[in-house]
Parts: structure tokens; C-alpha cells; sequence
């Protein structure tokens, strides 16, 4: 459970109020799959970094590999154009982020709970969560 940021609520919960399905579950630190636009069947893996009222910051992670199970997903770096897998050395990069408004999230985050090994891979449960998605989703390659 993270820290109420908001305002008191009047009278219901904020499931109740319109939010997205799943939105209070969302936290810092946690693993998600997030889609540029909301019919997209491409996503992202990215991990939650900061949220307020309005927004939620995502890093992205990227991979070469498009198959859930089998991917190794690292920090997505930047530069102008210029797309990293990983840090690069003598290159002043910046960690590739998303920022989602939180009235987007049920659109664009369409999975959340998700884990990684310390081998950057996708866990067993979160490649089956990935798997059973409707409608179906595919990893982004770089």
C-alpha cells in the first residue's frame, strides 16, 4: 500500500470514482507493461519511479529478444536519435522515461505486478501474466 498523496475522499473509494481497474495497485518500484497509445498491441516493460496526483514516471527497459520468456531486458538510455541497451560508456546518455497521466493508466499500463530476475529476465508468473493478456501483447525489440 503507498501513501496517500490526495485528498480526503468524499464519500466513496477511488475505485468507485472512475479510476482505472488496478490503478491503487500500482506503487514505486513496481514492474509494469506500459503502451504508447491506447490500442497499441506493442508495450514496454518499465519500472514505476516516482508518482504524484497526475502523473506516473516510468524507466523503460528494452530487450532484443521478443519472446516474454526467453528476453533479457536492460535500461533504455538515450541520446538525440540515438537508442542504448544499457549505459553506454563516453556517451552522456539519459535513462530513456515515460511520464503517463494517471487518468491514462488503465489504458496505457494494460499490466502491472509484474517481476524480473536480478538476471534482468521476466519471472515464470509474470511470462504467463504476459502470455494470457487479451488482447495480445508484444514486447518492443530494439
Amino acid at each position: 500500500m503507498r501513501r496517500w498523496v490526495g485528498p480526503i475522499p468524499e464519500n466513496e473509494p477511488l475505485t468507485t470514482r472512475g479510476a482505472p481497474s488496478g490503478m491503487a495497485d500500482i506503487e514505486v518500484g513496481d514492474i509494469v507493461a506500459a503502451r504508447d497509445t491506447p490500442t497499441a498491441p506493442k508495450v514496454d516493460i518499465a519500472e514505476v519511479t516516482a508518482m504524484t496526483d497526475e502523473l506516473v514516471t516510468l524507466d523503460c527497459y528494452g530487450t532484443r529478444n521478443g519472446e516474454p520468456g526467453k528476453a533479457k531486458f536492460h535500461p533504455v538510455f538515450t541520446k538525440g536519435s540515438d537508442v542504448y541497451l544499457g549505459k553506454p560508456r563516453g556517451v552522456d546518455a539519459k535513462r530513456w522515461t515515460w511520464q503517463v497521466n494517471m487518468d491514462d493508466v488503465g489504458t496505457l499500463i494494460p499490466l502491472t505486478g509484474l517481476t524480473m530476475t536480478q538476471a534482468g529476465k521476466l519471472s515464470s508468473g509474470s511470462v504467463r501474466a504476459f502470455k494470457a493478456a487479451r488482447p495480445k501483447l508484444v514486447i518492443r525489440t530494439f
